[in-house]
């Protein structure tokens, strides 16, 4: 009669836990049939009853990385529980904080494509009546998020925004045959024109000499 193995039970920590004189007293152990037990000793499994089992002294290093895995996976998840707790308390005592009145008026400055001061608002509304436009237009452009609103540059404070360019070009001084206009566009309509191009193309080409930029 051949001698009975001994068994080694092992936590997920690697740390052994107790030893058995052959499958059957392990199986009886932690009530589990011998065959599951041989199979994890021989690797061919990775655990039983959450245990981890050897023929040797030696914890096996295959199921106790999985464990280590698997308890970093809780770790993240407890952690991710705790930061969701966080933000909803935060949450709750942010509706307990005094509501800050998002309408209160504030002055507006209105500027041509030219950088010069053409009026000042005493709100939004009014600035975005005056020129039939939405006061978030005009919230949008003070706060650098759009250029321009209705051909006007606009601001909080007494400085004119940076002067775009599509906005440069159409607000320049041109010279022509016909005398001196202020704009592209004044330009087009009293030679009417269809589009700026037109005043473009004159200003640029060689053809026609007293078309030209005053910059």
């Amino acid at each position: 009669m051949l001698p009975k193995k001994t068994i080694y039970q092992w936590s997920k920590r690697g740390e052994l836990i107790k030893t058995y004189n052959g499958l059957s007293s392990a199986a009886d152990g932690i009530g589990s049939g011998a065959s599951n037990i041989k199979y994890c000793c021989e690797g061919k499994s990775k655990h039983v009853k959450g245990y981890l089992w050897s023929y040797d002294g030696l914890c096996p290093s295959g199921p106790k990385e999985y464990y280590a895995a698997k308890e970093r996976l809780l770790e993240e998840k407890v952690h991710k529980q705790r930061i969701k707790h966080v933000k909803a308390v935060a949450k709750e005592e942010a509706k307990l904080e005094p509501k800050v009145n998002t309408r209160e008026k504030k002055k507006v400055y209105q500027w041509s494509a030219k950088g010069e001061l053409i009026g000042t608002h005493d709100s939004m509304t009014e600035a975005a009546n005056n020129i039939n436009s939405t006061p978030s237009n005009i919230k949008y452009c003070c706060e650098g998020q759009t250029k321009h609103v209705r051909g006007f540059l606009w601001s909080y404070y007494e400085t004119c925004p940076e002067i775009p360019e599509e906005l440069r070009k159409k607000d320049r001084t041109v010279h022509t045959d016909k005398g001196t206009f202020n704009s592209v566009k004044e330009t087009v309509e009293a030679f009417n024109f269809k589009s700026t191009s037109q005043v473009r193309h004159r200003c640029l080409s060689e053809k026609f000499e007293d078309w030209y930029y005053i910059d």
